[in-house]
């Protein structure tokens, strides 16, 4: 927090979107994911600070554009970053209450998720749909999310100790 600065933070990763050469789709992808990520946090900090709804809309606005432009560049290969790139948009539409526009991205975060054998990451993305679910009170797909998140959870055992109650804390609510 205490270099936190968000208008430095973007002038850096534009510059170095500059300098990134074109045929570098990766790295141009990464950029522009970043470029995203500053835009989720101008949004989070506008929010905690009572702004008017127009400035928060426009700040997820530009960080969905950002993520599009992300995933147009980013090679089929680079799975970490394409899954990461997909959760971030489902937590975009599901923050703005679009549980149809964030589910197509969540299950696309969890195909590359599970491509690349992080099962983890997969289980915390079927958790988070599993509570926009239940947000949107489709309670029997929550409870279908959180079961295969819990199973997905205790493949990692002790070390998944406190997702795997959260998850079950979860499944008794529902």
């Amino acid at each position: 927090p205490a270099i936190r600065d968000l208008p430095q933070a973007e002038r850096w990763y534009r510059r170095s979107l500059e300098l990134q050469d074109d045929r570098d789709r990766l790295g141009r992808g990464r950029c522009l994911g970043q470029l995203g990520t500053v835009a989720i946090e101008r949004f989070k900090d506008a929010r905690s600070a009572g702004r008017p709804e127009a400035e928060l809309v426009g700040h997820l606005n530009t960080a969905v554009g950002f993520y599009h432009q992300a995933l147009d560049l980013l090679p089929d290969n680079a799975v970490n970053s394409l899954a990461v790139t997909h959760n971030q948009l489902g937590a975009i539409f599901d923050t703005a209450g679009d549980i149809d526009r964030a589910l197509p991205h969540y299950r696309e975060a969890i195909r590359y998720h599970e491509g690349a054998g992080n099962l983890y990451a997969a289980a915390q993305t079927r958790f988070n749909i599993a509570l926009a679910l239940a947000d949107s009170r489709r309670v029997a797909d929550a409870r279908e999310y959180a079961r295969a998140a819990l199973r997905n959870f205790e493949t990692y055992g002790a070390g998944a100790a406190q997702d795997i109650q959260r998850t079950q804390q979860l499944l008794a609510e529902l």
